[in-house]
């Protein structure tokens, strides 16, 4: 059987659809994202499919990300449609769409789990993951596209780019991800094509317009493609079969449009004309082919293919960014999106290399090939009723067979896979003998591994550590108790199962009330954990009011030492330790290094090395999730791991309100453990030392409250601008307003009731309940977004009644 034979016979496999009843019955399972063992075996793939699969140029794994409600999961699910993945095309509004599975999506109309699945357009294998648009949910994109290879930019045509745009655009920096961007919701009133896409020079982004809208009559007609010079019109409801005529034959066709026809003959030549010259202007390979082509016009030197791969060569370097129109809801430009995705963005093997920390502290870069060492990075864990955890894995290099041993970096521990299967949002699975690299998939049988972890080869002598997961720290919490100590138990399993699924929830025990504290990243994202616990988990749960995740930072520079020496449990305990505490800059979050007596004195005596000893500090400024755990017992290496862990521990409780310390900068200038004690005594004595001299130096270093600052974009009607304006920068809110400006939309040009658009930056504490005030006063003709800023310090009257309400209003007079 040759290559194209196999991988058709592949896609006819996993393109396999069921009857929605059947879908709806197994999506009421918890977790439930995989079909039953009995499907699998029906569907298992053979090795050589599964090699054509995840090899070569023939896979694209991509994401769709853009602000909320601009679309993706409506666009998404016609994907699927016309890839033959479905039969049928679910309604957001409905509650019936393949990726938002879970019962809070169905209902409310939103993503909120990031939804990963596979199909086939035209011989290439494409992995989709569908994003959530709220900022509430942000680590789902983040996680998301730590793993993808590129991305599809959503635009709402009225709209342009907005706030959550503005994010995401900043996510594809991080992870230098290609970017094809799609202007969305052309059939609304008041969508501009051309000034949603200018609106992209926001992010600093040039875009590249590969078609133009054909809008007759002020509705939606279909667009020019500006590449192979055709226009594509719709003449089904489904758009199941677009109608792709050359541009100069189908502009004979129209009549009774003279004027709107010559206007759009207009914009195409002059568009055409400006995707050459751009492109020539970005690429030196097709500029010596657009010179010739304007030398020698009639010779056809300029031919659809040297077009195509100067715009892929482009939007692979990220020098442009190729922009498509369309209407996804009246199923209008969506095929035209997947060919651009698999002509334009990046298979896995076009991708850099990925770099990864070796056992010794270096940098090393590894290629995505087969025949490499086993590499991949688990990003996404969730749980099945039946089958326990899933961990999704996106494999970097090598291959590994199911029910093979792997290890996992980050836990130092050993795992064996039950199984790996083909991913698919809605429960359609397919069970694979093997994962290559370029792949995305999901394992199961993964007892420890969570969100961010490296697995390598078992037998991997210098295995890498990959980059882990951009985790945001939470900025509302809530107390979370069982409604009876019979519930206790599920309660504690279940927020177990939640935070391992998503990492940005965190769970700590107050230790002043002795209730568990749950944190996120916003009022929705823990209402939704509440509705889980009850719906999903059946478990009854009491969940206190929001409130505000505030930080804790010093304002003075201070050296300290700390003696160390008690009795306990007949153990003598004893430890010197010698630091210096500042303040950082905002933002850059706590910071550690040695002195550099200390430092010499360490390498003089030879039990650690320069690089070790950079491996520790750099450990330990940051996500637990990336360290390797200690090794040794009593070398130096173990007593410096021993000091930065008291240090962590006890900058994890402030002095002034018990809130987590951040932006200080902790130099270590001396430290003696004594010489007398067992290896395990001199080890928790530095350590309990340790978290002694952090919390007597802050004391000393004139701490402060940091409050979380939020970025405010309201969208409103003129006549309301001044009331909200003065509601925002009043006593109670404390905002103040960055710009005031029009909204990007053609509805009311040069027009007095053109919207506005204000930009503020808020306290989060004033902002408990702004939705109902925002209706409340502009009479529900208002919307907005926020999203963290950073953290600033409240006023003086501020701080001290935030820490009366804490509890804590005796600590300033202290």
């Amino acid at each position: 059987m040759n290559r194209t034979s196999l991988v058709t016979l592949l896609f006819k496999v996993v393109g396999k659809t069921r009857s929605s009843c059947c879908r709806d019955h197994r999506l009421k399972r918890h977790g439930a994202l995989f079909a039953s063992s009995s499907m699998q075996q029906e569907n298992r793939i053979a090795q050589d499919d599964l090699t054509v699969l995840a090899h070569g140029n023939k896979v694209r794994n991509i994401g769709i990300i853009a602000h909320v409600d601009a679309g993706k999961t409506t666009t998404t699910e016609r994907m699927l449609f016309y890839s033959g993945k479905i039969s049928t095309i679910g309604d957001v509004d409905h509650g019936d769409t393949v990726m938002d599975y879970l019962q809070e999506e169905r209902e409310r109309g939103i993503t909120i789990n990031a939804a990963a699945i596979s199909f086939q357009w035209k011989g290439y294998f494409i992995n989709l993951i569908d994003t959530p648009g709220h900022v509430d949910f942000t680590m789902e994109v983040e996680r998301s596209l730590r793993v993808l290879d590129g991305a599809i930019i959503l635009l709402d045509a009225v709209a342009g780019v907005q706030a959550q745009t503005e994010n995401v655009w900043k996510q594809t920096i991080r992870y230098q991800l290609p970017v094809v961007v799609f202007v969305n919701k052309m059939d609304r009133m008041g969508a501009n094509f051309l000034k949603a896409s200018q609106s992209l020079k926001k992010l600093e982004a040039t875009p590249l317009h590969l078609q133009v809208p054909i809008v007759l009559n002020n509705e939606f007609h279909g667009l020019v493609d500006l590449v192979r010079m055709h226009a594509i019109t719709y003449q089904d409801e489904l758009g199941k079969e677009p109608f792709s005529v050359p541009w100069i034959t189908w502009k004979q066709t129209i009549e009774n449009h003279t004027n709107e026809l010559k206007q759009l003959q207009e914009q195409v030549t002059k568009e055409r004309k400006s995707l050459l010259e751009t492109l020539a202007d970005h690429d030196d390979i097709f500029m010596d082919v657009y010179l010739k082509h304007l030398e020698q016009p009639n010779k056809n030197i300029l031919s659809e293919e040297s077009i195509q791969e100067a715009i892929r060569r482009v939007t692979l370097q990220r020098k442009l960014v190729p922009v498509l129109c369309g209407a996804s809801l009246r199923n209008r430009g969506v095929q035209c999106l997947l060919d651009a995705v698999v002509s334009y963005l990046p298979s896995p093997i076009e991708r850099p290399a990925v770099i990864g920390i070796d056992q010794q502290g270096k940098k090393v870069e590894r290629a995505c090939s087969q025949n490499d060492p086993f590499l991949a990075l688990a990003f996404k864990v969730t749980f099945d009723l039946h089958r326990g955890p899933l961990v999704f894995l996106r494999v970097f290099s090598g291959r590994k067979r199911a029910k093979t041993v792997v290890k996992n970096v980050n836990q130092q521990q050993k795992e064996i896979p039950s199984s790996y299967l083909l991913i698919s949002a809605d429960d359609v699975s397919i069970q694979v003998p093997e994962i290559v690299a370029g792949g995305v998939y999901a394992a199961v049988g993964l007892k420890e591994t969570a969100s961010g972890d490296t697995l390598v080869d078992i037998h991997d002598e210098n295995a890498l550590l990959l980059q882990g997961l951009h985790i945001p720290s939470p900025v509302f919490y809530v107390s979370v108790d069982a409604e009876s100590t019979r519930h206790e138990r599920a309660l504690q399993e279940a927020l177990k199962i939640l935070t391992r699924e998503d990492p940005s929830l965190t769970l700590r025990l107050d230790e002043n009330t002795g209730q568990t504290v749950l944190g996120g990243l916003g009022e929705l994202h823990l209402e939704i954990v509440k509705h889980r616990l009850t719906r999903e988990f059946k478990v009854p749960a009491v969940i206190g009011p929001p409130k505000v995740a505030f930080r804790e930072t010093i304002t003075g520079s201070v050296a300290h030492s700390c003696i160390y020496d008690k009795h306990f449990g007949g153990q003598h305990l004893y430890a010197e330790i010698c630091l210096r505490m500042e303040p950082s800059e905002r933002g850059q979050g706590n910071r550690f290094s040695i002195g550099s007596q200390l430092r010499k004195q360490l390498l003089l005596e030879g039990s650690l090395k320069e690089h070790q000893m950079e491996q520790i500090l750099q450990r330990s400024s940051k996500n637990k999730n990336n360290s390797y755990k200690p090794t040794s017992s009593r070398s130096e290496q173990s007593v410096l791991e021993a000091v930065l862990e008291g240090f962590e521990n006890s900058l994890a409780r402030g002095v002034l309100s018990a809130k987590q310390v951040v932006d200080v900068h902790v130099t270590l200038l001396d430290l003696k453990p004594h010489s007398s004690l067992e290896t395990t005594n001199a080890l928790t004595s530095l350590r309990a030392c340790a978290v002694h001299a952090i919390q007597e130096t802050l004391f000393q270093a004139k701490p402060r409250l940091l409050e979380p600052i939020m970025r405010v974009v309201i969208h409103l009607p003129s006549k309301y601008v001044g009331t909200v304006i003065a509601d925002l920068t009043g006593n109670i809110r404390r905002g103040s307003i960055v710009s005031l400006t029009n909204e990007e939309n053609s509805l009311y040009e040069n027009s007095e009731h053109l919207n506005k658009v204000i930009d503020a930056r808020v306290p989060l504490r004033s902002l408990l309940g702004y939705s109902t005030d925002i209706r409340t006063i502009t009479q529900g003709n208002a919307s907005f977004t926020m999203d963290l800023f950073g953290y600033d310090f409240p006023s003086s009257e501020a701080e001290m009644q935030v820490l009366k309400e804490e509890g804590f209003g005796s600590s300033l007079q202290s």
